[in-house]
């Protein structure tokens, strides 16, 4: 998949139910968190030493909610642009500026993007079927893809750089 032909013939799209349910689970999270920080707003001193130890389990509950739901978007990879669904508008990117893609089990696909000046960090769910990968499987070809897209740009910004 090193050539040119191929990267313009690559055809990928994540699903919508992908996408939702991780940030459903976002919002859950917010909801769970409401239990944790909800005694912040009527405060009593007798409470104060409970309230001050649940903080950081709020805290990092509205972190990892912040998270998936600005993270994880919905995905196209379609004539050499990756294009990406955040919110409401389309952004798209030519695949030489993706600089680092990971896959984690649970968590799924995540692309580092650098364009125009700006990081964009993505995640998406490549297999919605499964939230985990058997072990010894090959991977889906995304995965493969975004792997050898990373090499190449890592290899072309080596040669031109003198």
């Amino acid at each position: 998949m090193s050539t040119e032909k191929t990267t313009q013939d690559f055809k990928f799209e994540s699903t919508v139910r992908a996408t939702i349910l991780p940030k459903l689970l976002g919002v859950i999270l917010i909801r769970v968190s409401f239990e944790f920080l909800g005694g912040w707003l009527h405060p009593s001193w007798d409470r104060l030493p409970y309230l001050i130890i649940l903080l950081p389990f709020g805290l990092f509950f509205w972190a990892v909610a912040g998270m998936m739901l600005y993270g994880y978007c919905q995905v196209q990879i379609r004539d050499g642009q990756f294009r990406f669904l955040r919110f409401f508008a389309w952004r798209s990117v030519p695949l030489e500026s993706i600089i680092k893609a990971e896959f984690y089990a649970l968590i799924g696909m995540s692309v580092w993007l650098n364009y125009a000046g700006k990081q964009h960090w993505i995640v998406f769910r490549p297999d919605n079927r499964k939230f985990l990968v058997k072990l010894g499987g090959s991977p889906p070809p995304v995965i493969q893809f975004l792997r050898e897209v990373c090499i190449r740009n890592a290899e072309n910004s080596k040669s031109r750089r003198p």
